[in-house]
């Protein structure tokens, strides 16, 4: 900032020179020559001190108007009235330009969701606007020319990772086993690289961008945007719950497992249906506190299905394939119902 505001504050007193320079060289012929002090280095928070002190040798008078004695100073330009609002835009500018407060760094590129899909488990690759990629791999169905198929987005378990394309394991082990009678398309991202969780505001930003754009992608994505669901499992399910509370509109379930739940204001018939699994046997999340959110989500008219994994460990991820598999009837049979399956 102070590199900036000296070269701003040089490029404004040079202007003000030259105005000068006309106005004075009509003056020549009348008055006699003028000395001209020229201090171009000068800072933009200078120049400020040089206004409040209109008898200092810097002020815009004594710099631009070195007068003659018994000469009074001449009155301040009018132009100085609009440099508070200059140096207010140019540091707002700038300040939205630093990486740290740019909100829209993730910015996928569309044409590299355009490929086609085809049946089988496939590794890919979005690039984000900050220079890094998500991985994600994706499991497509048998697909038929015409026909739209569910969309479900699975996020992994233990936040930040370091072996590329980690959600595969979780996608081949869980997600795709417990909902393969769903015929969807499962997509399982790993958690961007600048983010910490999947509650993290670049992660929340990377997931509702992927999904808006897919939904966009008509004919390389043969997706419902009706039937469109977030799974997760622990940290993943901490971002089921987080997303749905703050993504409405986006997705049609949300099916959290393994995680402490996130309650937040969602209230009413309007919010996303939710069906909750829970270990009983889980280590690290006490299975009472999901019970009492369920029960307190209920009280608010929110549609919750709340199944409990018997014997559920936290580590035994893949023992959860049997209980996940119960949320499938229950997304055809009363979620869907208006669209059809």
């Amino acid at each position: 900032l102070m590199s900036l505001d000296a070269k701003l504050g040089s490029v404004l007193l040079l202007t003000r020179h030259r105005q000068y320079r006309r106005r004075d060289a009509s003056r020549m012929h009348t008055q006699g020559p003028l000395i001209h002090h020229h201090k171009y280095s000068m800072s933009l928070f200078r120049t400020f001190r040089c206004i409040k002190d209109p008898h200092s040798r810097f002020s815009p008078e004594g710099l631009w108007l070195s007068h003659r004695p018994g000469r009074p100073f001449p009155e301040r330009h009018r132009s100085f009235r609009f440099l508070p609002l200059v140096f207010a835009f140019v540091l707002v500018t700038t300040v939205i330009q630093f990486p740290g407060c740019d909100d829209s760094l993730v910015n996928i590129d569309s044409n590299e969701l355009a490929a086609s899909l085809t049946a089988g488990f496939h590794r890919r690759e979005v690039s984000l606007g900050d220079g890094s990629k998500m991985l994600y791999t994706v499991s497509v169905p048998p697909l038929s020319y015409g026909k739209r198929y569910p969309l479900v987005i699975a996020l992994h378990q233990a936040g930040q990772v370091i072996t590329p394309y980690f959600s595969e394991a979780y996608l081949r082990g869980l997600v795709e086993p417990g909902l393969r009678d769903l015929g969807a398309i499962i997509v399982a991202p790993d958690l961007p690289v600048k983010a910490v969780s999947w509650l993290d505001p670049f992660s929340e930003e990377a997931v509702t961008e992927f999904v808006s754009k897919v939904l966009k992608l008509k004919l390389s994505w043969p997706v419902d945007p009706n039937r469109v669901v977030i799974t997760g499992y622990s940290a993943g399910g901490f971002g089921v719950w987080h997303l749905t509370d703050r993504h409405p509109g986006l997705f049609s379930a949300g099916i959290p497992m393994a995680a402490d739940p996130i309650i937040g204001k969602r209230s009413g018939t309007g919010e996303v249906p939710l069906f909750v699994i829970h270990g009983s046997e889980d280590e690290l999340f006490d299975i009472q506190r999901v019970v009492d959110a369920v029960d307190e989500l209920r009280s608010r008219d929110v549609r919750v299905e709340f199944v409990i994994a018997e014997g559920g460990s936290h580590t035994a991820v893949y023992s959860y394939v049997p209980t996940l598999r119960q949320a499938v009837p229950w997304l055809k049979n009363e979620i869907w119902v208006p669209t059809g399956n």
